[in-house]
């Protein structure tokens, strides 16, 4: 058991080490109570938003068609590009909550909506 323990802690450790950019979706539920709250009263419209609450790790908010992939790319060195690829099949809006990891040689977040390159709707600190 003991090892078993040692073994999800490393690689826990390990995983959040890791030189690469990530995007890891997340529930809306579990974010603080504060974040929720400022979701609700700012992301009242389809867009894409950035929230800086942590240097390396910034939470996107999009509020976007259902069944819309989001996924993030590296653009050039130093740059990572959140790409949207709307689902034009329905009229239908969801909010989903993904949270960036960025390495340290990560400065800036470009968005990409269906392969253009635009801006964020929003961005708080």
């Amino acid at each position: 058991m003991k090892k078993l323990m040692l073994l999800i802690i490393l690689s826990v450790t390990l995983a959040a080490c890791s030189n690469e950019a990530s995007l890891n979706e997340e529930e809306v539920g579990a974010l603080s109570e504060d974040v929720q709250q400022n979701i609700e009263e700012n992301v009242t419209h389809r867009g894409v938003y950035l929230y800086e609450f942590s240097e390396r790790t910034p939470l996107l908010v999009a509020r976007v068609s259902e069944g819309s992939n989001v996924e993030l790319t590296e653009v050039e060195e130093g740059v990572i590009g959140v790409e949207v690829d709307e689902n034009t099949e329905t009229e239908e809006d969801e909010l989903r909550v993904f949270r960036i990891n960025m390495p340290n040689d990560v400065h800036e977040v470009k968005l990409f909506i269906d392969g253009l390159e635009t801006h964020f709707d929003g961005v708080q600190r």
